[in-house]
């Protein structure tokens, strides 16, 4: 049932302004777990809304790019954090309607990153080199298709039933008991909708802070650094969600910097990574023969800055230290 005390929601209002920042939605300790699911899921809907409108005004806004990728995992983080592919296989579908439009979300995003990062520095250090100036228009031209790409997948109608099919499974969660008399709900695994949610995200956390400590412990190479950075991702979205109602809110707080830097310095070197990857590909399609001289360039760059040295030992160790207090069991570090 829904709670009248909760302030009126705003809705997804097509002329929303984009904030600067994605906003966590605030819950309180007596919200159900439909309150909690409903409140999470509103807040990403109403990022992903007015990045998709700031976007198909000026596709060219890096910014916009970017809060539309991090609304849109959100939105995906949510419905995993509450298991609600598990539930309904409409929400299954979204999420995968929701991957599918980040993945081109994210390729616009990588481009813009690369352009106005890697490659625009190394093109300021060697203003002169005709290799460098080859490189950084085939980027340019490659960044204005993903940009064309980003504006019609956003255009196109799948985004507008994405956005109203999760609006409408979102509206439903407020009537646990309509949900529940859904054909389509597998009710074997139904959750108890009108059980308090801070039980609930307790539990989560201490399985995705599980997740993460041994992802830090088996990390050893590019991938497992990425699948690393993702577990860090999904902790910290969780975190950032529950914060409001957790116990200890100090203890849960300074793990949320401690995981802020852990994924800011991970999230660091995957952009490097990816302006590696980006380079290659580009210079690869280039005719001159001097592309490898660019792609030496931008690769000593990446090197040069170092950001994409991985944590060390010392401080995965803190990290590590952290986290068995957030999952409140000792762990070994062979245990699987």
């Amino acid at each position: 049932m829904p709670d009248h005390t909760h302030e009126p929601d705003q809705g997804l209002h097509p002329n929303a302004r984009l904030p600067s920042v994605v906003r966590v939605p605030s819950l309180r300790a007596t919200d159900t777990f439909s309150q909690a699911c409903g409140t999470a899921l509103g807040a990403s809907l109403r990022q992903i809304v007015a990045g998709t409108e700031a976007l198909r005004r000026d596709a060219a806004d890096p910014e916009a790019v970017h809060q539309l990728h991090v609304a849109l995992t959100r939105f995906r983080t949510t419905v995993r954090l509450f298991g609600l592919q598990h539930h309904d296989p409409r929400w299954r579908a979204a999420s995968q309607q929701a991957r599918a439009l980040a993945k081109t979300v994210g390729k616009a995003r990588d481009l813009e990153v690369f352009c106005t990062g890697a490659l625009q520095a190394v093109c300021q250090a060697h203003p002169r080199d005709r290799a460098l100036r080859t490189l950084a228009s085939l980027a340019r031209q490659a960044q204005t298709r993903a940009r064309n790409d980003c504006r019609q997948a956003l255009c196109a109608p799948q985004a507008t039933r994405f956005a109203f099919e999760a609006l409408r499974l979102s509206e439903r969660l407020a009537n646990p008991c309509g949900v529940r008399a859904s054909a389509n709900a597998n009710t074997d695994s139904d959750p108890r909708w009108l059980a308090p949610a801070t039980p609930f995200l307790q539990g989560r956390l201490q399985t995705l802070s599980v997740h993460l400590y041994r992802r830090l412990g088996h990390a050893h190479s590019a991938r497992s650094w990425h699948f690393a950075r993702l577990a860090a991702k999904a902790l910290r979205y969780a975190l950032e969600l529950a914060l409001p109602v957790l116990p200890h809110r100090r203890r849960h707080a300074r793990a949320l910097k401690i995981l802020l830097r852990l994924q800011q310095g991970l999230g660091q070197a995957h952009d490097h990574a990816m302006a590696r990857k980006l380079a290659r590909r580009l210079a690869s399609a280039s005719k001159n023969r001097a592309s490898a001289r660019a792609l030496a360039l931008v690769n000593a760059w990446c090197v040069r800055h170092g950001q994409t040295t991985p944590p060390s030992p010392a401080q995965v160790q803190k990290i590590q230290s952290q986290l068995l207090k957030m999952a409140k069991k000792p762990l070994a570090l062979g245990e699987k």
